[in-house]
């Protein structure tokens, strides 16, 4: 379920209007509706105030894909919601797991 949606049943389901939310968390009654639509996402740090305001799981399931550079790196990308985090994985020569 994309995050938009999520938002926006969550928002139904505690009957808050956008204005009242938008007074809870500091932002505009417009910021609220873009998130609903998907037009724009919550920071971190608004996702957070949103979470704790609609008793939401901030739980993220994200796809993931590994490419393999070479036999000791590979590179491992994270995407859910709209965010993408790609972590590079190394194995030294004396065995050690480097994170990049």
């Amino acid at each position: 379920m994309e995050l938009n949606t999520i938002i926006k049943k969550a928002i139904q389901s505690k009957q808050l209007s956008n204005a009242h939310l938008a007074e809870l968390l500091g932002v505009s009654a417009t910021t609220i509706s873009n998130w609903k639509t998907g037009h724009s996402e919550p920071s971190i740090s608004n996702l957070r105030k949103l979470a704790d305001i609609l008793d939401l799981d901030l739980s993220i399931s994200f796809k993931e894909k590994e490419i393999e550079i070479d036999k000791s790196t590979k590179v491992i990308s994270l995407k859910s919601a709209g965010i993408e985090v790609d972590i590079k994985l190394q194995i030294s020569p004396d065995g050690e797991l480097l994170i990049d």
